[in-house]
């Protein structure tokens, strides 16, 4: 999510009379799901159900890798593309007009509500788009970020599902990096489902999927649909010109994350691993646009290669919003991750101070880390590798951002350590979180957002205003001295490393609060004295996972969480509080930290 907007940006004045409409009448119980969430049985047979047709997807793990031997880890990576294909568009003088579009497209943006206005008093299947496959509604996509009402016109770069998959000891495990702005957790638990029901062969102890929160491919959450020119509300009907989340595009995902994961399975080879970790510093990087100016540089690389020499995967992670191209473009892109992944499997030429890069093959993989609060290439200085100011928000600056990336990871993978210990071990808990944002669970209710199971939290109550909880997870996977640890949302950059005490070592000589900060001035003596994230998770190298398995929203540190007195979620509270209105609420936080300790053992 990215901050532009409070959430009564797409909850107008009318939305007390909708949501005190939402239907509660159903009988749920503590622990029952809500009948109409779609994921019951999410069309899958019971796990190891021989007559499931794509039983026979996987018999054996091949290239020697079906074995104990308690010496020898196998590793496989593959990449699936989830690129929207045969998707209609929005006539372009619909558009906001942009002086700054991109590639020379005329009109790029939002819809204009009052040009969506005037198509209505016409016939509105021609004036607002081709119905190219004649069936009387738009079949297109609503990127995610940025305003609503923002529709995909082209493709830029493809969007992936990339999946590495290791396996000792007879248990396999895969870590899946997807370019969407979230999958929810309704969703993993589908794809889990499909792994052990399909391929029980293979022994799947569990999956890590987390998302790169791109801000250019289409809404995969219900955030970023279509607004009514009049309301200014969403549309919801799903018979309408524009629909609403398109659900049957994330079914697709959910189905290409499996094929990646079993494509990943067919190609392990036994492996060898290095790691690394640096600090990258944040000069042509990114920004923090919200106080304290703390910033998470932590750069964090597995190198797997097979024994026979060949690259099979190169994981990074680091954290920053993907929205380089801010809110003018159009274009179905996975941002700066695209360039930096092309760097890494290609190569680059040399450049400035720069050498040639050899490309190192395999398959890349951006992990994303903690982008929260608010972590992001907006207003930043970045210059490319040559030396020349990229600061027009377009692709060249996303390649500037994800080149400079890919030589801070070609530096640091030479000296890279060998992984010798290659021990494997998955953990995980699912949580009960309290929907504390009412207007989250009235959005869910209403079926904008992509549905998931909601429970009561107290049975006795009638109502499910203030009563409602949905399940989330966290997961942690071991390798040795390297571990993976997800977290279910926008991760603020201060929860991972702290920072708020002098000499500030994480704010980079930049003043930790801003002079000209307008409102409230975060209270730093309230801030948490630690241990933070990093000093919880075990390990030596820490892939820590924003976005991992779930997608919750902003974690705010609970210092400095604030909501309006009047409306609280709905309005941001004075100062610079709009991540608030977009988290499911404070307490997460709390969970988040105990749930971390607990998969430490700690």
């Amino acid at each position: 999510m990215t901050k532009r907007k409070d959430l009564v940006a797409i909850l107008p004045a009318t939305v007390a009379a909708a949501f005190f409409a939402c239907s509660d009448g159903r009988a749920v119980g503590v622990d029952a799901e809500i009948a109409d969430t779609g994921f019951a049985d999410a069309g899958l047979p019971d796990a190891g159900a021989g007559a499931d047709a794509g039983s026979e997807d996987v018999r054996v793990p091949l290239q020697g890798c079906n074995t104990s031997d308690p010496g020898l880890i196998c590793a496989g990576a593959a990449k699936v593309a989830i690129t929207p294909q045969g998707f209609e568009t929005v006539k372009p003088e619909l558009l906001e007009d942009h002086d700054d579009c991109i590639d020379g497209a005329p009109t790029c943006g939002e819809i204009h509500a009052d040009k969506l206005i005037d198509a209505y008093k016409g016939a509105w299947a021609d004036n607002f788009y081709v119905d190219t496959n004649g069936n009387g509604k738009f079949d297109g996509y609503w990127i995610a970020g940025f305003g609503a009402s923002r529709p995909i016109q082209a493709v830029h770069d493809d969007t992936w599902a990339r999946a590495a998959v290791f396996r000792r000891d007879g248990k396999t495990v895969a870590v899946v990096s997807l370019d969407v702005v979230g999958l929810m957790y309704s969703d993993v638990t589908k794809i889990s489902r499909l792994l052990h029901s399909r391929n029980p062969e293979l022994g799947f102890e569990g999956l890590i999927v987390s998302s790169t929160h791109t801000h250019h491919g289409p809404d995969t959450i219900g955030m970023w649909g279509m607004t009514d020119p009049y309301s200014g509300f969403f549309v919801t009907d799903p018979d309408a010109y524009l629909g609403k989340i398109n659900d049957e595009y994330v079914d697709w995902i959910d189905e290409q994350v499996y094929s990646a994961v079993v494509e990943a399975a067919l190609a392990m080879k036994p492996a060898t691993l290095r790691a690394a970790a640096v600090r990258t510093g944040i000069e042509n990087l990114v920004n923090d646009l919200r106080d304290p100016f703390v910033l998470d540089d932590n750069m964090t690389l597995l190198d797997v290669t097979a024994e026979t020499g060949e690259r099979i995967a190169t994981l990074v992670n680091w954290g920053s919003h993907p929205e380089t191209l801010s809110g003018h473009n159009n274009f179905s892109s996975s941002d700066y991750p695209h360039f930096l992944r092309e760097a890494l499997e290609n190569g680059m030429a040399a450049a400035g101070e720069f050498p040639e890069r050899a490309g190192l093959g395999g398959v890349a993989i951006f992990l994303q880390g903690a982008l929260g609060g608010m972590a992001s290439p907006l207003h930043a200085e970045v210059s490319d590798r040559s030396g020349e100011l990229r600061q027009r928000e377009d692709f060249e600056r996303a390649r500037a951002i994800g080149e400079r990336l890919a030589d801070k990871a070609f530096a640091a993978l030479q000296g890279a350590a060998p992984v010798d210990d290659t021990t494997l071990s998955f953990v995980s808990k699912v949580i009960r979180t309290a929907e504390a944002n009412k207007y989250f669970w009235m959005l869910f209710d209403m079926g904008i957002f992509r549905k998931r199971p909601i429970y009561r939290i107290d049975p006795s109550k009638e109502t499910m205003l203030d009563n409602s909880a949905i399940d989330t997870e966290m997961a942690m996977l071991r390798i040795g001295p390297v571990t993976f640890a997800t977290v279910p949302g926008e991760l603020f950059p201060e929860l991972a490393v702290g920072g708020f005490n002098d000499p500030y070592p994480y704010s980079f000589g930049r003043p930790i609060i801003d002079p000209n900060h307008e409102g409230p001035v975060p209270d730093l003596t309230e801030a948490p004295a630690g241990p933070y994230l990093r000093e919880i998770i075990p390990g030596e190298y820490k892939f820590l996972l924003g976005l991992g398995q779930d997608e919750l929203g902003y974690m705010v540190p609970l210092y400095d969480f604030m909501l309006d007195p009047e409306a609280p979620y709905l309005f941001s509270a004075p100062g610079d509080h709009y991540e608030e209105t977009r988290s499911i609420g404070p307490q997460i936080v709390e969970q988040v930290f105990e749930t971390m300790k607990e998969l430490s053992g700690k």
